[in-house]
């Protein structure tokens, strides 16, 4: 059987970003993965991926940032080099910023992108496998866990259980 390259373009029109594979010869085009790797790259390249999680960059970070905190507090574990989970990160950012009188959130790389494990006491206890996993932490527990999970609606329902962000003291007297 022949190679049959792929000619990838990128194409910005009225319903956003999107790629197109055209083939040398034609057969059923199956390969998301290479969809998806145009568009990130795209992305990237424009820096339209939309807003960041803030990193958690060791096991020290962790414990500080997530198991000290007095907030609740969604933590996107991701491996380093994985598509979707790039695609998550803009997703779950707006959610803090949605959310953001309620949680924190941040990212935490658990492996790198030659499977080299960056925190394994973090990845056994919490039994990380697939990536992204997403996990809800309340008073320093994890509550919730989701993974490869998508569906922004999904985690709106478990944080809206989180209930009102907690009254803001007043300054002024009566």
């Amino acid at each position: 059987m022949a190679h049959v390259s792929y000619a990838q373009s990128l194409r910005l029109g009225a319903g956003g970003l999107s790629c197109v594979n055209t083939l040398a010869k034609r057969r059923p085009l199956c390969c998301l993965a290479t969809r998806l790797a145009c568009v990130l790259t795209a992305l990237a390249a424009t820096g339209c991926g939309g807003p960041t999680l803030p990193q958690i960059v060791d096991t020290a970070d962790f414990h500080k940032k997530v198991l000290a905190s007095q907030r609740p507090v969604l933590v996107e574990f991701y491996k380093d080099g994985c598509p979707t989970c790039v695609v998550l990160e803009p997703k779950l950012a707006r959610l803090g910023q949605d959310y953001q009188d309620r949680l924190d959130v941040a990212k935490f790389q658990i492996m790198t992108s030659y499977f080299a494990v960056t925190a394994p006491e973090i990845k056994d206890r919490y039994d990380i496998s697939y990536f992204p996993t997403v996990i809800l932490f309340v008073e320093n527990q994890p509550r919730k866990r989701w993974v490869l999970e998508y569906n922004m609606d999904k985690y709106r329902m478990a944080l809206d259980e989180l209930g009102p962000a907690p009254a803001q003291e007043s300054s002024v007297s009566p």
